[in-house]
């Protein structure tokens, strides 16, 4: 628990096993969180003036909770590396200033069944204590989310997260209905760009559909 007028210049965390960690206040120093394996990790409400370090992070237990909280933080020269957030049961990104985020090496889960793991609650104690805008909030989050990976020059992670955000999108009901007509049309021909297989089918469906059609207005099938 960090103090405002704390004079810290450095806190380090190494090679640890932990339970869990929880974190909040406001440091002045460094803080580095390197090659350790905490079960559940909570930040609520911390910032770091010259920012903070998480490399080489995964859960200790298989079978424990698992959980990762970053709540109404402000992330200002974070850098999260080689941090396996797949392996967490449940994480929640609550109200987070992305300034100068870093994610780099990181594993995020590879499909959008494995991402409803990602909520945006205040509490992760409490997964289904959602806010009247979740969906919303879940949105901006992805997108955030997507620009943090993206200006760390991986653009696979990017798409995934512009995909999981449009899947985001289509649950809000305030959308316009020629909007949601064309996430729908996107999902399904191409999954928000992430496939290539959906279009090679399209493709090859309505080829042979058309060719088909086409001998048959010469006669030259089907005549028998």
């Amino acid at each position: 628990n960090y103090k405002l007028n704390n004079e810290d210049k450095k806190t380090k965390i190494l090679n640890a096993n932990l339970c869990s960690l929880e974190i909040n206040g406001y440091s002045n120093g460094d803080l580095l969180i390197e090659n350790s394996k905490i079960d559940n990790i909570y930040l609520q409400n911390f910032s770091s003036k010259n920012g903070c370090n998480f490399y080489n992070i995964q859960p200790l237990r298989q079978e424990s909770e698992r959980k990762f909280q970053i709540t109404r933080c402000n992330m200002k020269n974070f850098w999260f590396d080689n941090v396996l957030f797949n392996q967490y049961k449940l994480i929640s990104f609550y109200r987070n200033k992305f300034d100068d985020t870093i994610f780099t090496s990181c594993e995020f889960p590879s499909d959008y069944k494995d991402f409803e793991k990602f909520v945006t609650v205040e509490n992760i104690h409490y997964p289904n204590k959602k806010d009247n805008s979740y969906d919303s909030l879940r949105y901006e989050t992805f997108l955030q989310l997507k620009k943090c990976v993206e200006n760390s020059g991986n653009f696979f992670e990017s798409l995934k997260f512009q995909s999981i955000a449009n899947e985001s999108l289509l649950k809000i009901k305030g959308i316009p209905y020629w909007d949601r007509i064309i996430l729908y049309f996107n999902k399904f021909s191409n999954n928000h760009g992430t496939s290539i297989i959906n279009p090679l089918l399209l493709i090859f469906g309505f080829s042979i559909t058309f060719y088909v059609l086409y001998l048959n207005s010469l006669n030259l099938i089907f005549n028998k």
